[in-house]
C-alpha cells in the first residue's frame, strides 16, 4: 500500500525496535529535533527499545520515500484487528512521527501491521495526518520553562495565577510545623522510588482503578526507566520528606529537554499542607534551574494541573481504520460516546467514556507474549 507524493511515493514496513538502523534513529531523532509538538519521551526511539526489553512484540511502523526513512509510528499488535500504542496504558502519547512537510495516508501502517485498526489513547495532532482521527479531543496541559523559573513566575502572575504565591504560604506552614522538611531534586533513591510505585497501587486499589502493574512487563518497563544512565532519556525523580520520612514523589521521564509527569503520590498523613502542589512548584524550580524547558503534565481535567500549566496541546482518543467492521464498530462506539456526553444527564454523561478508557487499559496490558 502506497499514497503518491508527486513524483516519489511513501511506502511502510514494520520492524523490531531492536532492528531499528542507524539512519533510522538518526532519521528519528532529526525529526524529534526540527518539530518541537513531537518532543515527547513517548515519541523517542528510546521508549520504543525501553518497551521491547519487556515485549517481544513491539513494533515500529517505518515510512519510506526513495528508500529513506521519513516516519515513524511505534505499535503493539494486540490482533488480527487491532494494533493499539507502543507500552500500552503507560503510554501517555502517541502520533505518526513525521515532518508536517512529509504527506501520507496514515493507513499505510495498517497493511505494515497486518490489522484491520490502530486505536490511541492520547493522539496528538504533532503532525498533519492526525488532526482527522481524535475523536474527542482533550487538552495535555504543559508548562513552559524556556524563559526560566523568573518567566515562568511571571507567565502565572500575567494570567491571574497566585498558585504560586499560595503554595509557598503551604510551604512555610509545613517547614514550620513538621520536622527537617527537605526537598530532593534529580534523585536516584531506589527506595522512595519503590514507594511511590507502592502508594500508585495503592491509590488505585483505594478508588477501585485498573492496578497497571499488576502486569509484571509493565513493571519491568517502569522499573527498567529508573536504571536508564542516558543523558538524553530516563527517569528522574523528586522527592519530599519530613525527618527521612517521605512525604510526597513525583516521577518524571525525560527526553532532551523535556520532562513528563509520569507518576506522582503522597503520604495521606500530610494531605492537610497539599504536598503533591507544594512538590510540583520545588520540582519546576528546580527543572527550570536546570535548563529544562518543557515540563508535561499530561492530559486529564485536574484542577492542581490547570493551576500549573501555562499552555496546552491537542490530545485525546481515537483511531486509524480501513473500511471494514472493526473500524465501524469503533466509530458507532465514539458516535455513542458523543451522544450520551451531549445530553444533560450530570455524572451519567462522562460514563462511556470512563467505560471506554477502562477497556482500552485492560486492552493495552494484554501481552500475548507473556
Amino acid at each position: 500500500m502506497w499514497f503518491d507524493v508527486g513524483p516519489l511515493v511513501v511506502k511502510a514496513h514494520c520492524v523490531s525496535p531492536s532492528d531499528l538502523t542507524r539512519d533510522e534513529l538518526n532519521a528519528w531523532h532529526r525529526i524529534l529535533s526540527e518539530n518541537p509538538a513531537l518532543r515527547s519521551p513517548y515519541l523517542s526511539p528510546s521508549w520504543a527499545k525501553l518497551v521491547n526489553r519487556s515485549r517481544a512484540d513491539s513494533k515500529v511502523v517505518v515510512f519510506t520515500r526513495d528508500s529513506k526513512p521519513v516516519g515513524f509510528l511505534p505499535a503493539q499488535r494486540l490482533n488480527g484487528h487491532a494494533a493499539l500504542p507502543l507500552g500500552g496504558p503507560i503510554c501517555d502519547y502517541q502520533c505518526y512521527i513525521a515532518g508536517n512537510d512529509t504527506k501520507f495516508d496514515p493507513r499505510l501502517a495498517l497493511d505494515a501491521l497486518n490489522v484491520q485498526r490502530i486505536d490511541f489513547t492520547g493522539l496528538t495532532d504533532g503532525h498533519a495526518c492526525c488532526a482527522p482521527h481524535i475523536k474527542s479531543e482533550d487538552s495535555g496541559m504543559l508548562v513552559d520553562l524556556s524563559s526560566g523559573w523568573e518567566g515562568y513566575q511571571e507567565a502565572k502572575r500575567a494570567s491571574g495565577s497566585s498558585v504560586i504565591k499560595r503554595t509557598r504560604k503551604k510551604f512555610r506552614k509545613m517547614k514550620s510545623e513538621c520536622k527537617n522538611v527537605t526537598f530532593d531534586a534529580f534523585t536516584h533513591n531506589k527506595s522512595d522510588f519503590e514507594t511511590l510505585m507502592q502508594w500508585k497501587r495503592d491509590q488505585w486499589k483505594r478508588t477501585n482503578s485498573v492496578d497497571v502493574m499488576s502486569k509484571p512487563w509493565i513493571s519491568q518497563i517502569i522499573s527498567d526507566s529508573f536504571d536508564i544512565s542516558e543523558e538524553s532519556f530516563g527517569g528522574e525523580l523528586f522527592t519530599l520528606k519530613s525527618d527521612g520520612e517521605l512525604v510526597a514523589a513525583l516521577y518524571a521521564l525525560k527526553l532532551d529537554k523535556v520532562l513528563h509527569a509520569w507518576f506522582v503520590g503522597y503520604s495521606r498523613d500530610y494531605e492537610c499542607y497539599s504536598p503533591g502542589l507544594i512538590l510540583f512548584t520545588e520540582a519546576i524550580h528546580a527543572m527550570a534551574d536546570a535548563g529544562y524547558e518543557m515540563l508535561d503534565l499530561g492530559g486529564g481535567d485536574y484542577r492542581f494541573k490547570q493551576s500549573l500549566a501555562t499552555q496546552t496541546r491537542v490530545a485525546g482518543p481515537g483511531f486509524v481504520g480501513s473500511t471494514n467492521l472493526a473500524t465501524l464498530s469503533r466509530s458507532l462506539q465514539y458516535k455513542l460516546r458523543a451522544s450520551v456526553e451531549a445530553m444533560p444527564l450530570g455524572p451519567v454523561s462522562d460514563w462511556p467514556a470512563k467505560a471506554m478508557r477502562r477497556v482500552d487499559v485492560m486492552r493495552g496490558m494484554h501481552n500475548s507474549n507473556a
